[in-house]
């Protein structure tokens, strides 16, 4: 039997807003922690080209700007 896909709401259960998150932005980056803005699909469900994203907002320090990011889900740790 197949698993059964999870919805844009078993996302936004799984990773709420307000929670921080642990991933890697890209080749070789450490791993960043940032801050959970909100959760959004992009395409249709059931479609090629569907995905979720987790959008976060990276705080920095030393006077920087904060960053902006979206991640898949696979790649997020929620942190404690």
């Amino acid at each position: 039997m197949a698993n059964p896909k999870k919805t844009l709401a078993d996302f936004e259960k799984e990773f709420p807003v307000g929670k921080k998150v642990r991933f890697s932005p890209g080749r070789g980056a450490a791993d960043v922690t940032a801050e959970i803005t909100g959760v959004r699909q992009a395409g249709t469900p059931g479609t090629r080209g569907y995905s979720v994203f987790i959008d976060t907002v990276e705080h920095r320090e030393g006077g920087l700007k904060p960053l902006n990011r979206s991640a898949r889900p696979g790649t997020c740790t929620l942190v404690d």
